[in-house]
């Protein structure tokens, strides 16, 4: 973006959102505050990791979100998902069906899963309470509360992920419920339910992918800017 004159990066927080159309007032930390025409936000989500030792290291690396975008490296190989949403059981015959033979549904977290299709999909289901999770370059053990561990090449999770603190509430843009968390409601330009603010990638959709997330912006960028020159054109989400 610096190649680009008229961009400036800030590095704040942001405490507070207000105004309307054409005059909006971000109000930053340091004290600063920014007025603008248009927002854009693009903060994406935060992830409810699981609480257990372990877990943070893992994340991203042997412990993954989503067979789509890291299954396919560890196909053929031991697999398990760490059940923390009912979508847990889901997500654990998907991976039976085409990545793996060895697919293992750790449910001893406590959390309520659906298991409706373990059966028909052969998946092993584990209940022993878990201690920790382990990354070791390749593989990732699970060691659980009798002392006892297994290892995997990986561990499929999809936390809860949350918009604590988004711009969107200070708004009062609509909100809708995912599966995974909230999200904020947008049109098929990126616009929310408040006029001149738009939305773009992981916080503005009930799924979440880098793909996915790019093509938000280019259409949330596209339909902001045209709001500028045609101020009709584009028209807010209807909250309802």
């Amino acid at each position: 973006m610096a190649r680009y004159g008229t961009v400036e990066t800030l590095t704040d927080v942001v405490q507070a959102v207000e105004g309307a159309t054409d005059a909006f007032r971000v109000t930053l930390a340091g004290g600063h505050s920014i007025d603008a025409r248009r927002l854009i936000l693009a903060h994406g989500v935060r992830d409810v990791l699981p609480d257990l030792p372990g877990v943070a290291e893992a994340w991203g690396r042997t412990l993954l979100h989503c067979p789509y975008c890291h299954g396919h490296e560890v196909r053929n190989r031991p697999l398990a998902v760490l059940a923390v949403h009912p979508m847990a059981g889901h997500q654990a015959t998907m991976l039976r069906a085409d990545w793996s033979a060895d697919v293992t549904l750790l449910t001893g977290s406590g959390a309520e899963i659906d298991l409706s299709h373990i059966g028909a999909g052969h998946v092993a289901v584990d209940a022993r309470p878990l201690t920790a999770l382990r990354s070791d370059g390749d593989s990732i053990s699970a060691t659980f509360a009798d002392g006892s561990s297994a290892t995997f090449a990986a561990i499929f999770t999809q936390p809860r992920v949350a918009l604590n603190g988004t711009p969107a509430t200070m708004l009062g843009c609509a909100l809708a419920d995912g599966p995974l968390g909230q999200f904020v409601r947008v049109g098929p330009m990126g616009q929310t339910s408040v006029p001149g603010v738009f939305a773009a990638g992981d916080c503005a959709r009930p799924g979440h992918s880098v793909t996915l997330a790019l093509g938000d912006g280019a259409a949330a960028g596209t339909g902001c800017h045209q709001s500028l020159l045609f101020p009709e054109m584009i028209q807010p989400l209807e909250t309802a």
